[in-house]
């Protein structure tokens, strides 16, 4: 995760130096490189998302466990990749308003639609099996 953090990080320096250079030269090849650099800026914080994903199964996992022990650290797991994973798809979501390639923002509208029911059906199924029935 501290990675795609990083990686993110410069996703958005990069669509800042695209901007500035579209700004100083308004040509085609300024607006292909904005253009390019927020759809890596959009890739980036999917990547983060289908983490959260990953997050939210290995919690299912311990969660079946039934180890009481350990039911609030997973929630905790739980609501913090379900957090992370909005948090992702806001960022998607904000760079998607200043694409032109209509294919790509709906394709990646598609994905985000069906990760937010696989997150929706995987907090509720991994909160379900937790012991502590007040989360």
């Amino acid at each position: 995760m501290i990675t795609l953090s990083r990686e993110d990080a410069i996703a958005y320096d990069s669509v800042l130096a695209a901007a500035k250079k579209l700004k100083v030269m308004d040509e085609v090849g300024a607006r292909r490189e904005l253009e390019s650099s927020l759809k890596h800026a959009c890739e980036v914080p999917m990547r983060t998302a289908t983490a959260c994903i990953a997050v939210l199964d290995h919690s299912i996992t311990v969660a079946e466990l039934g180890v009481h022990a350990a039911s609030t650290d997973t929630a905790m797991a739980v609501l913090l990749a379900e957090a992370g994973f909005k948090g992702a798809t806001m960022n998607v979501e904000t760079n998607l308003k200043d694409i032109g390639d209509a294919a790509f923002v709906i394709s990646s509208r598609a994905t985000l639609k069906k990760q937010d029911e696989q997150v929706r059906e995987r907090v509720k199924r991994a909160l379900s099996k937790l012991s502590s029935p007040t989360i």
